[in-house]
């Protein structure tokens, strides 16, 4: 498996490509990082409208955004609030 990141605008695009021995498979999962929206389908330019959980949330702040360079200070700590 192999992940790779972009930020673009509040929204953060993770593309994830699983690997086997006959083929390759990718998903790509968006993630509004100001109102705390996930994407549903794992397809291409989908749009975040699943309102995340706490867990989501900070699973999020802790293993992706660190990866395109945002630190949770920068980001909202609460749902829809920045701090």
């Amino acid at each position: 498996m192999a992940l790779s990141f972009k930020l673009t605008g509040k929204v953060l695009e993770v593309r994830e490509d699983l690997h086997s021995f006959h083929k390759t498979t990718t998903s790509f999962w968006y993630y509004d990082i100001e109102l705390w929206l996930s994407s549903l389908h794992g397809k291409k330019g989908d749009t975040p409208e699943k309102p995340m959980n706490e867990a989501d949330i900070a699973w999020v702040k802790k293993y992706y955004l660190p990866m395109v360079g945002i630190q949770n200070s920068t980001i909202a700590t609460n749902k829809g609030k920045t701090s």
